[in-house]
């Protein structure tokens, strides 16, 4: 059976004579995974620094640095001292040669000639083994994926909620501004210096084909990102001066995404419960030719998009 891209494991395969690495690959391809070869020690650690292995099948006997050097400083670097080391080699099983292998962090030492199919169980054992351990990471950094993101819903909807609850509590309600908003045929909104909808009217929620009670306590941005932006300098400037600003340009989009003739105004306007710096802006749209616009200076007039 074939396997996946995210089902396929990398082999190292090390061996100074080319015959060898030839047999080594003929005897593994049947496992269909990736092998990789390296004639040398020098190439495998810089292979290794390339990609990781499920294991290294590596020769004893290499001239320069040989097999046991090589698996010394594979071990002796963080990413790469977990992945198995099978050492190959032509000498018998002498047990210093054999204890060296294995203090150098070797898990199996295989002594030619082999037996293929031997050879091949062994590999796919430690195939397997990684194959389970890449699966489990993907799974681990999914669940921690969407831990996050449920914790930012949560997060946003508590923040949502204690607005609103700032809102019901408050020590003046503003029963007559939210009875002027609900009766007023013209858009309204009350923004926080978060630009956090605290009141608007439905006139105002018409023009993203919505409702006032969806769009209280909610951030701008959530609605419409591009108004954010419009929004967020003269909002400062009211917050931060105390003053109002009026009959500002916007030019509204229409349900295609194209831009409308017509030009609404917006005026910005400074609301405070307290005496003091003002806490929030009034918004106000109405068109140009509507008898609430007044006369106003060319500089304060700039073109911006609602969308």
């Amino acid at each position: 059976m074939t396997r996946s891209e995210t089902e396929t494991a990398s082999i190292l395969l090390v061996d100074d004579i080319p015959a060898n690495l030839v047999a080594l690959e003929a005897i593994l391809v049947p496992l269909g995974q990736r092998l990789v070869l390296a004639r040398s020690g020098r190439e495998a650690l810089a292979a290794l620094l390339q990609q990781d292995f499920a294991c290294i099948l590596l020769d004893v006997q290499m001239p320069g640095m040989d097999g046991f050097e090589t698996a010394r400083l594979i071990k002796g670097r963080e990413r790469t001292r977990h992945v198995p080391i099978l050492f190959i080699t032509a000498f018998s099983g002498e047990d210093s040669l054999v204890q060296r292998g294995y203090a150098q962090g070797a898990v199996d030492y295989i002594v030619k000639p082999f037996n293929p199919d031997m050879l091949r169980t062994k590999v796919a054992v430690f195939v397997d083994l990684y194959l389970q351990s890449q699966h489990l990471r993907r799974h681990e950094g999914l669940l921690r994926d969407r831990e996050r993101e449920v914790m930012g819903r949560e997060a946003e909807e508590r923040l949502r909620t204690a607005a609103l609850d700032e809102l019901q509590l408050a020590p003046e309600p503003l029963v007559l501004t939210d009875a002027l908003m609900a009766a007023a045929p013209v858009p309204m909104a009350i923004l926080s210096p978060e630009l956090r909808v605290l009141r608007v009217n439905d006139a105002w929620a018409q023009l993203w084909e919505t409702s006032a009670a969806i769009l209280s306590g909610r951030r701008v941005s959530e609605v419409s990102p591009v108004l954010a932006q419009d929004l967020e300098v003269p909002v400062s400037q009211v917050l931060s001066s105390g003053r109002p600003l009026t009959d500002l340009h916007l030019v509204p989009a229409q349900r295609d995404g194209t831009r409308g003739k017509a030009r609404l105004l917006a005026s910005y306007f400074p609301l405070s419960a307290r005496e003091g710096a003002p806490s929030a802006v009034g918004v106000l749209l109405h068109s140009e030719s509507s008898e609430l616009t007044q006369p106003s200076h060319p500089e304060a007039h700039h073109s911006r998009s609602v969308h």
